[in-house]
């Protein structure tokens, strides 16, 4: 019995595919600055995180299924690509309006989303764009020491494909923080 299906897969994630659609950079911009509060903060932050969540257990799902086929799992990655997509234009418009969000204001999941999202983007460039706030972050304590090594040795291994992820992360945070600067520092070449 095939569990992924080209329709299983559009009639599960239905949410995804027409929020892909509907959403625009105004829209987000919009729903941005009527978080007035720090619990309305959390809760677009939060709300972020479960549609990252949920469109991963989607492309596991799919990844794990012997029984799904090349296009079923194409289908899926495309999805993937459009939620994180989204996901990072909202994010990167709460990091312009508001900052990396303070770890004592805004507590638990929603404190590392911003870090997680960026983490995630598709394109390397995210991750050198928007390397000053994930830096400035983790100076004001708001991202522990193995949230930045791990952005920094994803956004480096990805640069320089001939030495890997592990390769990176053997080094000391200190050094990674000054590689990625100078790479920063270039701007285009990302």
């Amino acid at each position: 019995m095939k569990i992924f299906t080209n329709k299983y897969i559009l009639t599960c994630i239905p949410i995804f595919f027409l929020s892909s659609i509907c959403f625009s950079q105004k829209n987000i911009e919009i729903e941005i600055i009527e978080l007035k509060s720090d619990s309305l903060k959390k809760e677009f932050l939060e709300n972020i995180f479960r549609s990252d969540q949920e469109i991963r257990s989607v492309w596991q799902k799919s990844s794990s299924n012997t029984n799904s086929t090349d296009t079923d799992k194409e289908i899926v990655i495309k999805e993937v690509r459009i939620i994180d997509s989204i996901n990072l234009l909202k994010i990167e418009c709460y990091l312009s309006a508001y900052g990396y969000p303070n770890k004592n204001k805004i507590k638990g999941v929603a404190n590392m989303v911003p870090w997680l999202i960026i983490h995630h983007a598709t394109k390397n460039e995210a991750r050198f764009r928007n390397f000053p706030v994930i830096l400035k972050a983790y100076r004001e304590h708001d991202i522990k020491d193995e949230q930045l090594k791990m952005y920094m040795c994803r956004a480096l291994s990805m640069h320089n494909k001939k030495k890997g992820f592990n390769y990176y992360y053997k080094k000391n945070i200190e050094k990674l923080i000054l590689k990625t600067n100078r790479i920063y520092d270039r701007g285009c070449s990302w």
